[in-house]
């Protein structure tokens, strides 16, 4: 019962942190975080391709669900932090790592700054579906 409550408090999350965009967001746990990426999703009912989830460890951890021609078959789903321009990855507690994402008709490398939970958790983490 906890983590659906946990699971109903983020989304609730990302919903205000949505609707008023230029608003500090709510705060999240690693558990938050975690609890969100494990779960599964449905890449062909996805609103938005950026969502806000919360604040976490001094940075906005944002969700970008990435497709390009052949949306929504290969999309993917990063959650990862954003960082102003004078942060770096190790002053947030992150972990920098590459994911491949679709581009155009191909796919390539590019490096992300993850929270430290997805990373020690890579095999849970859900980023295709």
């Amino acid at each position: 019962m906890h983590r659906v409550l946990n699971v109903m408090s983020v989304a609730i999350a990302m919903l205000c942190a949505s609707a008023y965009g230029g608003a500090t967001p709510s705060a999240v746990s690693d558990q938050d975080i975690l609890d969100y990426a494990t779960r599964s999703y449905d890449k062909n009912h996805i609103a938005q391709s950026r969502v806000i989830l919360g604040s976490h460890g001094g940075a906005t951890v944002l969700v970008e669900y990435i497709c390009s021609d052949l949306c929504p078959d290969y999309t993917v789903r990063v959650i990862h932090y954003e960082l102003s321009k004078d942060q770096k990855c190790s002053d947030v507690g992150g972990v920098e790592k590459e994911v491949r994402v679709p581009v155009a008709i191909a796919a390539m490398n590019k490096t992300f700054c993850f929270p430290k939970v997805l990373t020690d958790n890579w095999k849970s983490y859900t980023k295709m579906q």
